[in-house]
């Protein structure tokens, strides 16, 4: 019986931390809708708090981001260029009730995605 009243209060204190721990809607792959001004083809916000996405039209840089959660529907990224890592920008990526995602900067819409059906977590190389 004093087994029994000690695992149950930590099986309800883990159950408790999973539901808790759900990804943020707006993490995942995303592939672009079409061609951008920035060249990006997909963007990638990982669980873990970073993002990364490719500017190939914007001298082919990779760009290495970390993401807040300032609502449900948002992620706002402060990202580094790998040209030149002293340059810091940031962004929005919003999602909306379609499931589609815009990136922006400073109010303006740079590429829309639709979420791709893989694991944004990083890779091993």
């Amino acid at each position: 019986m004093t087994l029994m009243k000690i695992r149950l209060p930590l099986v309800l204190l883990t159950f408790l931390l999973m539901v808790a721990c759900s990804p943020h809607p707006a993490t995942g792959v995303w592939k672009a809708t079409d061609d951008n001004e920035l060249g990006i083809d997909r963007l990638v916000a990982g669980y873990e708090g970073r993002a990364e996405f490719i500017t190939r039209k914007l001298d082919n840089a990779n760009w290495h981001c970390f993401w807040a959660a300032p609502d449900k529907s948002q992620l706002k990224f402060d990202c580094t260029p790998s040209t030149n890592p002293d340059q810091k920008r940031s962004f929005i990526l919003s999602v909306n009730d379609q499931g589609l995602a815009e990136l922006q900067e400073n109010g303006a819409v740079l590429a829309t995605f639709t979420r791709v059906d893989e694991n944004p977590s990083p890779r091993k190389k």
